[in-house]
């Protein structure tokens, strides 16, 4: 199940303008805004031609959930060197199944290690509490098919806010609201050069996560789409 950034996101989205320079971070009294312009001027930056394809998903999901109004949420993963603290969302979007005559939803989970999110996890959580889970360092990623993954909507809040100075700060697909998950995550990697073996193993404990749900009017809630 491997599905690309330019398939699963509306086409408007992918319209990318710089809304700051790269020294901006997460700071000043609204945190959740500071943070979606910090992750813009990392996406304007880097991703104008997408040259790190799971980075620039990473961003481009974050971005979303923050230039909505989620939170970042601060999670604990274990690793082969012990707890780390990572930051992340879940976004609950819309899909269409090419064989069902209506819309569901697809649940994908963003985590990132450091501000700059050169260490980043891009996780699509599939049926059968199975993941697919890209990690990438630097300009390095790699892809496991079969994690273990499991997430929930386990609450919805206010309706989302928007940010129009963001080319993400809008809904994309026009019923959006804050939301909180219940996801967990286990994955082991057969790691190349170039990343940091003691990511060969994480694992995320069942966790509340921020994020928002994003779909078209009509969507079921709940369910992770399948056969895809």
């Amino acid at each position: 199940m491997v599905r690309s950034l330019v398939r699963r996101l509306p086409i408007a989205a992918l319209v990318v303008t710089a809304a700051c320079s790269d020294s901006t971070s997460p700071r000043g009294p609204d945190p959740t805004l500071s943070t979606a312009r910090h992750l813009d001027s990392l996406f304007s930056k880097s991703c104008t031609n997408f040259n790190n394809a799971t980075r620039c998903q990473v961003l481009y999901y974050a971005l979303h959930a923050a230039a909505l109004g989620a939170s970042p949420t601060t999670t604990i993963l274990t690793t082969q060197s012990g707890q780390e603290t990572w930051t992340g969302y879940v976004i609950e979007t819309g899909i269409h199944p090419f064989s069902a005559p209506f819309w569901d939803s697809t649940f994908d989970m963003v985590l990132y290690r450091d501000p700059k999110v050169t260490t980043a996890l891009y996780v699509t959580f599939i049926a059968h509490d199975q993941a697919q889970v890209t990690l990438v360092e630097n300009t390095t990623a790699t892809t496991l098919t079969n994690g273990s993954g499991t997430v929930a909507l386990t609450q919805l809040g206010n309706s989302c806010g928007s940010t129009p100075s963001l080319p993400q700060g809008t809904s994309w697909w026009g019923v959006c609201a804050l939301a909180t998950f219940n996801a967990s995550l286990s994955v082991a990697f057969d790691l190349p050069p170039g990343i940091n073996p003691a990511l060969a193993t994480i694992s995320l404990g069942p966790q509340s996560m921020n994020g928002i749900r994003d779909v078209p009017a009509g969507t079921p809630s709940g369910s992770v789409v399948r056969g895809h």
